[in-house]
Order: structure tokens, then sequence, then C-alpha cells
């Protein structure tokens, strides 16, 4: 049996909520909205709503108006939801997506907030994280070294949480020695911090005091 065209199967749906009218209740247009479709095989049902989204393309503030609706169903907004994250490792897709966030700044924080939360309660998004972060290591450290009070703060937790990962601070440490003429060059950009850095190391290798004193009115670092 032929199909019936696309712009008749949708006449019908249509004509079924509108016999309804506002006489109907809500349960009764979802039964006749449930008839309608019921009565199309897939195939037709999938041209309906292919129809419907031509017609959406043309008229854009009917897809405003159809999101409200949407997201007041929350079955239908989740599936919605469900579909575009699994979508979203399409790299055209994700891309068109983060353009859009990044187009609107409040939405970002709150999407950067929240998905952190949420990878911190999974250890494979957290490794799928690091992964996206080593990726784009440069990147990252250029943006976050933009504010001088992001940037104390990451500082300032970083050594904090690194006291409670070994494994994590020595792998820092040997990050240090392999960089250590970078670091001696930022140390040696602050006197008072080279000063006060050698006196500790210093004071931690001598338990000689006598000798300590000695070492350090050498250095002219005694006080």
């Amino acid at each position: 049996m032929k199909s019936p065209p696309v712009n008749l199967v949708v006449s019908l749906a249509l004509a079924m909520l509108s016999a309804c009218g506002v006489a109907c209740t809500t349960g009764q247009k979802k039964e006749a909205a449930e008839t309608a479709f019921d009565a199309m095989s897939p195939k037709e049902q999938t041209d309906a709503i292919e129809a419907i989204a031509r017609v959406l393309d043309e008229n854009p503030e009917l897809v405003d108006r159809m999101y409200l609706v949407i997201r007041r169903h929350q079955p239908t907004m989740n599936r919605f939801l469900d579909n575009t994250a699994t979508d979203l490792r399409d790299p055209e897709l994700a891309w068109r997506t983060s353009t859009r966030l990044a187009a609107r700044p409040a939405s970002l924080i709150q999407v950067l907030r929240s998905t952190t939360d949420a990878v911190a309660k999974s250890p494979e998004a957290r490794r799928a994280m690091n992964q996206a972060v080593s990726e784009r290591a440069e990147t990252m450290v250029d943006i976050l070294t933009d504010d001088d009070e992001t940037l104390g703060r990451m500082l300032e937790v970083s050594l904090r949480v690194l006291a409670k990962k070994p494994k994590a601070r020595q792998r820092v440490l040997t990050a240090l020695r392999e960089h250590r003429g970078e670091v001696l060059a930022y140390v040696k950009q602050d006197k008072a911090l080279a000063t006060a850095m050698t006196k500790e190391l210093v004071s931690e290798a001598v338990e000689d005091k006598p000798l300590l004193q000695k070492v350090l009115k050498s250095l002219d670092l005694a006080e």
C-alpha cells in the first residue's frame, strides 16, 4: 500500500487535534494525538515529523515556542538531551554547540561549573577530562593565566591537593627537576623569594648550627 503524501499525513494528525477544540481536556487532546500517530506506519510517522521540521525551518519563532513547551515535558526534554550528549562526540556538532556557549558567558559559567561537579564523581569522566585538558594544555594555561586571582587560586589549591596525592606530587617533582632551569629563572626574578628559599634550604641541609651560621654569612644570608 502506497503511503499517503506527507502533507496529507500531517493534515490528518492536525485535523484530529483540531476536532477536539477548546472543549477537549488536555488528556483528550493527548489521546487524539496518540491515535493520529498510531494510525500511521513508522515511515509515515517519520515523514510527518520531517514535514513539521521543514515548517519549523521556515518559522524560527515556532522553534522557540516549541522549545518552551518541550522544556516543560521532562521525559521528552531528557531524551533530547541524551541524544544530543551522545552526538556531541561528533567534532562538527561539538564545535557548533561550543561556539554558541562561548557567545553566552552566563550559560558557559554554569555549564563549566555543573560539568566539573559531575565529572568529579566519575572515574571515566575524570580520565576523559584529563585527556581533553592534556590535548589543549597550552590553550588552557593561556586562558587561566589571563586573570591574576584565578592564577593565584589555582596555585594555592594545587599545592594543597598535591599534599594529599603522593603520586601526583612525585610527578610534579620530576617535572621541576626536568625544568629546573626555568624554575630557577623565575625564582631569581624575586630577590626576596630567592633569599628566603636559599636560607630555608641551607637550614634544612646543615644540622651543625655554628657551621650553619658560617654558611649563611658566607652567602650573605645571616640575620
